[in-house]
């Protein structure tokens, strides 16, 4: 009895709030893209994470995205794969599939992101949802300019802001949708795949979904 309280006291549950793992993998994923962004403007002085993905980044085709993964062949699915090392044949890999699988029930589970959890050398402001989702729901190119003028109006010295699922794991894998917008309308939402490497998750590779 002891062992299965136990069991059910380590699970982590993403719906509920996020794991000292998860926000482990989000610092890490941010500091990097911060470093790169600071070679070339070192005016980045904070970074915007909305509390749960938005509607724009995750609607009724993103599952069939994923699924359309699977229908292709590995050459379409290796031109758009990118590894930040040497290429594994991870498609094709059994425990893998079964991640991606459980991955797509996963994503849509909400976050519950606190700035005080990350661990970023810029200070973290958390926004809602609701107030991107509202303040960019104009269709017209004209409303978009007078969002995103409203956005650094509150957020100035900012890369534009990002957005992040659940993260699903496996015993040597993980994955987690990261959504990345900026002006005027650049951005993309990309699948990152991590590894276990010595007791540390580490970026193996990314899937973009979509490109701006």
């Amino acid at each position: 009895m002891l062992e299965k309280l136990l069991f059910f006291l380590l699970i982590p549950f993403p719906a509920l709030c996020q794991t000292t793992t998860d926000y482990s993998v989000y610092s890490n994923i941010i500091n990097e893209k911060v470093l790169d962004w600071k070679k070339k403007d070192s005016n980045i002085s904070q970074v915007v994470i909305t509390d749960r993905l938005t509607m724009h980044s995750l609607d009724s085709n993103f599952i069939q995205m994923i699924d359309e993964l699977d229908k292709e062949n590995l050459s379409t699915i290796f031109t758009f794969l990118q590894f930040y090392d040497k290429p594994s044949d991870i498609w094709n890999n059994e425990e893998f599939i079964l991640l991606k699988n459980n991955f797509k029930s996963e994503v849509f589970k909400e976050t519950d992101l606190k700035a005080e959890a990350f661990k970023i050398d810029v200070p973290i402001k958390i926004v809602s949802k609701q107030w991107i989702e509202q303040l960019f729901k104009t269709k017209r190119n004209k409303g978009y300019e007078k969002a995103w003028k409203k956005f650094y109006s509150e957020y100035p010295s900012s890369p534009g802001y990002f957005e992040f699922s659940n993260i699903s794991y496996s015993e040597n894998f993980a994955i987690v949708y990261v959504v990345w917008r900026a002006k005027p309308l650049i951005g993309n939402g990309r699948l990152e795949i991590l590894t276990m490497e010595n007791g540390k998750w580490k970026k193996m590779a990314y899937f973009n979904m979509w490109n701006n």
